[in-house]
């Protein structure tokens, strides 16, 4: 996957204008720390084939991906969301794979453009 297309660097940018300095090295380590915890309730609730549970954190994380411009985080948490509201758990399983796979480079690139340094 090309990691342009993970982030939107203007989103960054954007949120920049309205805090203090530091404002968004914070977010971004806010948002690598709940990522990890929401991906997880997002594993545990398919495990339990409990569809409403997993469309719920898939929500929460798909807020806060869209508010540091991860779009691609963004766009596979729709589908996990729609998926496991509809209960279609096997689809959402599939996506979920997915944002494993992107995640860790999406973080990446966000540490990047925050400024921020080492893992």
């Amino acid at each position: 996957m090309d990691t342009q297309a993970l982030i939107d660097p203007a989103a960054l940018e954007k949120l920049s204008k309205y805090g203090p300095p530091g404002f968004i090295e914070k977010l971004v380590v806010m948002f690598e720390q709940n990522a990890h915890k929401q991906v997880d309730q997002i594993h545990v609730a398919l495990d339990a084939n409990d569809g409403a549970q997993a469309s719920f954190a898939a929500h929460a994380m798909k807020s806060s991906a869209g508010q540091v411009g991860a779009l691609e985080a963004h766009r596979i948490l729709s589908r996990i969301e729609a998926h496991s509201k509809e209960g279609r758990l096997d689809e959402a399983r599939q996506s979920l794979a997915g944002l494993d796979d992107i995640l860790p480079s999406s973080i990446e690139q966000l540490r990047k453009l925050a400024g921020i340094s080492g893992a």
